[in-house]
């Protein structure tokens, strides 16, 4: 991405703000990630216990409703749902096309003040934004995407996430992990359960368990992968 920011020298100062932002860490994102492909061997194997674990299976117009919800009245986004786009490192043409939207932008904007403190600002955050939804080609199987939530420091951007959710905590190895929890309605939410192709459990025990404690209406099924 910096490579081809930096092949437009009319955007230096752009260029510098955006790399300044970077080595800030400001915004900040926290992401949830998931996948389209319920039952892939290759996710099984990395993030399911090789095997042993359940893929959740989720309503995507849930967590769109919830993106909607968590805006304000004019549409500033603390959560944001996205495919990951997976490209070669030479491949940014996609970024290439954002930063033409936006010179096209600043061509037609007479005004300078609007042209350093309105247009910039937003490129500048549109491209850190498409930074969390890029991956190299060779991931492209995993067929992710993902849940962000972008924290500022602006303070009524603040105010908003803090009405809706906590910061948490959690230790992971050597490290303490922060996060921010959110409440989701697992009736409405999850839409089936799958079974990892090495999960030893029995199905009636895990229909049983998802009726008491979540919903009956949860599918239930067993990974299609012959993978022991």
């Amino acid at each position: 991405m910096q490579s081809c920011i930096k092949d437009k020298r009319k955007f230096s100062l752009l260029i510098k703000e955006y790399l300044q932002k970077i080595e800030q860490k400001e915004p900040e994102y926290y992401f949830f990630c998931l996948s389209y492909a319920g039952d892939l061997l290759s996710n099984w194997v990395k993030y399911a216990n090789d095997g042993k674990g359940f893929a959740i299976g989720y309503d995507k117009s849930y967590f769109e409703k919830v993106c909607d919800d968590m805006s304000d009245p004019i549409k500033t986004r603390l959560l944001s749902l996205n495919p990951i786009k997976y490209i070669s490192e030479h491949d940014v043409s996609f970024i290439q096309r954002i930063i033409d939207d936006f010179e096209k932008s600043i061509k037609a904007e007479r005004d300078t003040f609007h042209k350093n403190y309105t247009i910039k600002p937003l490129l500048i955050n549109e491209l850190l934004e498409y930074r969390n939804f890029v991956k190299d080609v060779g991931f492209e199987e995993e067929q992710e995407c993902r849940l962000a939530l972008t924290v500022t420091n602006d303070l009524s951007m603040q105010k908003q996430m803090n009405d809706k959710l906590k910061l948490s905590f959690r230790a992971k190895s050597s490290a303490l992990v922060p996060y921010y929890a959110l409440d989701v309605n697992a009736e409405d939410s999850i839409k089936e359960i799958v079974i990892g192709p090495k999960n030893s459990s029995r199905d009636k025990d895990i229909k049983e368990f998802v009726s008491q404690f979540y919903s009956p209406n949860i599918t239930i099924r067993r990974s299609a992968i012959s993978y022991r």
